[in-house]
């Protein structure tokens, strides 16, 4: 009996911040790994694809030999957001034993 109240403390919760939390819309991404194939042969027209689809932002997992201005450009061109990236801990510009952020790694604001 006491492992099961335990249990239901475990998982009690705030019930008004959860249903406030459900009124809110939340964008939904598209992790690019999952077309990098045609990432690589013409980005800019899976970038229009992706918009075109409904999607709101895009995950990078990788740049595809393309600077962070090009990058910024193409996503602002198609009003998408970029949501996350897959980078390489040892790009961050001050390596810390935490992970990175975007008061430390370049990248997190560039793009």
């Amino acid at each position: 009996m006491k492992a099961g109240a335990a249990g239901a403390t475990a998982l009690s919760f705030d019930l008004p911040a959860v249903l406030a939390a459900a009124d809110k819309k939340i964008p939904v991404g598209l992790q690019l790994y999952s077309v990098r194939q045609d990432c690589e042969k013409d980005l800019p027209k899976v970038i229009k694809t992706v918009a075109q689809i409904g999607y709101k932002g895009v995950e990078f997992a990788g740049y595809y030999n393309r600077k962070a201005a090009e990058l910024r450009q193409l996503l602002d061109d198609h009003g998408l957001v970029c949501c996350g990236t897959h980078t390489p801990w040892r790009r961050s510009s001050r390596p810390t034993s935490r992970p990175p952020s975007s008061s430390t790694a370049p990248w997190a604001t560039s793009i």
